[in-house]
């Protein structure tokens, strides 16, 4: 389905003005960057300034170790009418950066007019990388995925309010980027398949990933938790775990029906023990804090 696609919207050499479009923004994108860092710079100051430098250059530097961590090559068998650049394939550069600075300027952005063409200009410029052959969909999906969530830890982290509420909430959007990239990239069979042969290291990562995602989700829920009533009293369920629970119980399922996967209870085990310990942290943090709070009141 990725290649079909991919050849679907590869209409490159067939369209004159529209190669021209699309050739444009895609050497364009590369300018543009700091031109937009500049005008962040000058209309709404050097602290926002600084900020859209470092999603610049976060974003740039994990969609690289991102890619030569997979290794996917490039699309084959595709009309070009520019040369593909020497690097691997996912997740998608121009789409990562993209997507990073299009948050930090849908931030600032006072109307649904400055909104609209920022979305507009960050899907024209990851859809020009498809239209000219030189990334497949899923790699603009994992930019999407990449830049929004770096994109959203570092406005968030910069711009959000932080003063009562913990500050390392955020870190909530690139953990969940990073574990979907990961299954992304294990469907694709982009995975160092030959790292995670060491052993333990792969249920490690399944005990770190999930955990971390349950750590940094009971900060941004507060601890909340779902109440069931029973027969012998109500039964709080964090939130924190039920969610990334299900979420996990549903991946290992669907691996059945793929080729490259092969569903494993234990590293349903693991994802779930990695939730109650993290979980666990995050709780003592949050109910630490509230004692603090309510002693200073």
């Amino acid at each position: 389905m990725d290649t079909q696609i991919l050849h679907l919207f590869n209409y490159a050499g067939q369209i004159s003005w529209l190669d021209n479009l699309m050739l444009f923004v895609t050497l364009g994108a590369i300018p543009l960057a700091p031109l937009l860092i500049g005008r962040l710079w000058w209309q709404k100051g050097r602290y926002t300034g600084q900020t859209a430098l470092i999603t610049l250059g976060l974003t740039l530097t994990i969609a690289l170790l991102f890619q030569f961590i997979g290794a996917r090559p490039r699309p084959t068998n595709v009309t070009l009418i520019w040369p593909t650049p020497n690097f691997p394939s996912f997740p998608s550069g121009h789409a990562t950066v993209a997507w990073g600075l299009a948050i930090i300027w849908l931030w600032h952005a006072t109307s649904w007019s400055q909104r609209l063409l920022t979305i507009g200009t960050a899907s024209l410029i990851s859809f020009s990388r498809i239209y000219l052959g030189h990334h497949y969909p899923t790699d603009i999906l994992g930019g999407l995925i990449l830049g929004t969530g770096l994109g959203l830890m570092i406005a968030g982290i910069r711009f959000g309010d932080n003063e009562t509420k913990p500050i390392w909430r955020w870190l909530i959007w690139p953990q969940l980027s990073l574990v979907i990239l990961v299954t992304m990239m294990a469907y694709l069979g982009a995975l160092p398949y030959h790292l995670l042969a060491w052993p333990g290291l792969d249920k490690g990562l399944h005990f770190l990933s999930f955990g971390l995602v349950s750590f940094w989700l009971n900060l941004w829920v507060n601890g909340r938790a779902y109440t069931i009533a029973t027969r012998w009293g109500q039964l709080l369920i964090p939130l924190a775990i039920i969610l990334p629970l299900s979420v996990a119980t549903a991946e290992e399922l669907s691996q059945h029906f793929s080729p490259l996967r092969t569903a494993d209870i234990w590293d349903w085990i693991f994802d779930f023990t990695g939730m109650l310990f993290f979980w666990y942290i995050s709780q003592q943090y949050l109910d630490r804090q509230h004692t603090i709070h309510e002693a200073n009141t």
